[in-house]
């Protein structure tokens, strides 16, 4: 009975947690630039997804210039890595095709350890990359989805197609990502505010 409830507790609580976006970090350096990044949000293709993935935006400006940075996590049950300047190849719901490079060292993305599952009996290893992503490649994400992922990984191509409903369900993601970024611009944060 236990184990039912801890299999009913871990299927449920992705579907609970969905649409919970939040801000996990707004900060500004002393030097000027501000840093806003928000929490990742999981999208599967269903329950026995094989590659299930995280997403989460990073926005950060000197004022001037201003970078968006996706951040992607993958769990696998071998330890991979991505590569400095291996491609995220996304093609949207309109067929329009983008292609993103990692910017992290490699060393950084690998998760050595990984964290044992004791219920399923597998090690689960968590890789994390960053790409940068222009404000126009964000909106043809916004207007037609995720259909399909390509990751290159250090050992293979993890390929994702996504079913009708998950594209819909990624425009949502993003457009609740986008707009947390876009909520937070509009105030002003400085280190020595309030201080």
């Amino acid at each position: 009975m236990k184990k039912l409830f801890l299999f009913l507790a871990i299927a449920i609580l992705p579907i609970i947690t969905f649409g919970q976006s939040k801000i996990v970090m707004d900060k500004v350096d002393q030097s000027g630039y501000r840093f806003i990044g928000t929490s990742e949000e999981v999208l599967r293709n269903g329950f026995l997804d094989k590659y299930p993935m995280c997403f989460s935006l990073m926005y950060s400006t000197d004022g001037e210039i201003e970078n968006y940075d996706l951040h992607v996590a993958i769990h696998t049950t071998v330890s991979i890595s991505m590569p400095k300047g291996a491609l995220l190849l996304i093609k949207t719901g309109s067929d329009e095709v983008i292609e993103l490079k990692q910017t992290m060292d490699e060393a950084k993305t690998k998760d050595v350890v990984g964290t044992y599952n004791s219920l399923a009996g597998v090690r689960v290893y968590r890789t994390y990359a960053s790409y940068g992503i222009t404000r126009e490649q964000l909106h043809k994400i916004l207007d037609g989805g995720i259909a399909k992922l390509r990751l290159e990984t250090s050992i293979e191509n993890i390929d994702k197609v996504y079913k009708k409903s998950k594209i819909e369900q990624s425009k949502e993601l993003f457009a609740g990502l986008c707009d947390l970024i876009s909520g937070k611009l509009v105030k002003s944060v400085d280190i020595r505010e309030g201080f």
